[in-house]
């Protein structure tokens, strides 16, 4: 995974990583979510592919806009 940063902003994000066709999020809390081409769709995927790497923006993005529609979410042990 590629540590997320916001140059000293505070965010809900700590990590992600992506593919071709996903991307997934670990959040501060512990939680990663798997966001996909099915939940929410390309076009999310897209914009939370590039506001990754611009390392701001990322959290806001997807609590605005992609809520609840993950693919899948679990918690490492």
């Amino acid at each position: 995974m590629h540590r997320y940063s916001e140059d000293g902003h505070d965010t809900g994000v700590s990590a992600y990583t992506f593919d071709d066709h996903s991307i997934t999020v670990l959040f501060n809390e512990g939680w990663y979510y798997l966001y996909d081409e099915e939940k929410p769709g390309s076009r999310h995927i897209r914009k939370m592919k590039e506001l990754a790497k611009q390392g701001s923006g990322l959290s806001t993005y997807i609590s605005r806009y992609v809520r609840e529609n993950y693919h899948k979410k679990w918690r490492s042990e």
